[in-house]
């Protein structure tokens, strides 16, 4: 308490923070610790980041409508980056590419699942120097179909330049492994 200044060494009460708080800007103070967070990671050497929506739980208690957060989480200390409450019948991709606008996207790779797999998302990870990991699946059949094209070429037919690494998620393995296809 004594590295916050607080006189005698005493927290305030629940109402005075409840009145300090409610002046906060939230975005601002949002974003400040989202710089931290990745200040933190950088330290750490951590560039891995996942995104994914997912509804609170209790959220619908009592007639309320049901909370969605789409959160950007750092996958080897489990450090929340940025997240963004969307109203269950707001489009979550647009909410995605606004997400994306604010975050550092150079030298991170960001993994997300088959709902954020868009071309805008990954356009503008691309544009900000970033890399991405996204999932396909039967119901996009000609990116999977392109995807199976590419992996199925020779080695010989591609130029190094052009030979992109696949990153392989195991099963029971926490680690990401390159194998260089």
């Amino acid at each position: 308490m004594a590295a916050l200044d607080f006189a005698d060494g005493r927290t305030p009460c629940a109402a005075t923070l409840f009145l300090i708080f409610r002046t906060l800007d939230i975005a601002a103070y949002e974003s400040a610790l989202g710089r931290w967070a990745e200040g933190i990671l950088q330290g750490c050497g951590d560039t891995i980041r996942a995104i994914d929506g997912k509804t609170l739980r209790g959220s619908k208690k009592q007639g309320a409508s049901s909370t969605h957060l789409l959160s950007v989480v750092s996958q080897a200390l489990g450090l929340t980056v940025q997240q963004e409450a969307v109203n269950d019948k707001t489009n979550k991709i647009g909410a995605m590419l606004s997400l994306v606008r604010g975050l550092v996207l150079d030298g991170r790779i960001f993994t997300m699942d088959a709902l954020l797999t868009q071309r805008e998302i990954a356009a503008q990870i691309v544009a900000g120097n970033g890399d991405y990991v996204q999932v396909a699946k039967d119901n996009q059949l000609r990116l999977k179909q392109d995807i199976e094209a590419v992996l199925a070429s020779s080695l010989s037919e591609r130029s190094e330049r052009s030979v992109p690494s696949v990153m392989v998620q195991c099963e029971h393995e926490s680690n990401i492994q390159d194998r260089g296809l």
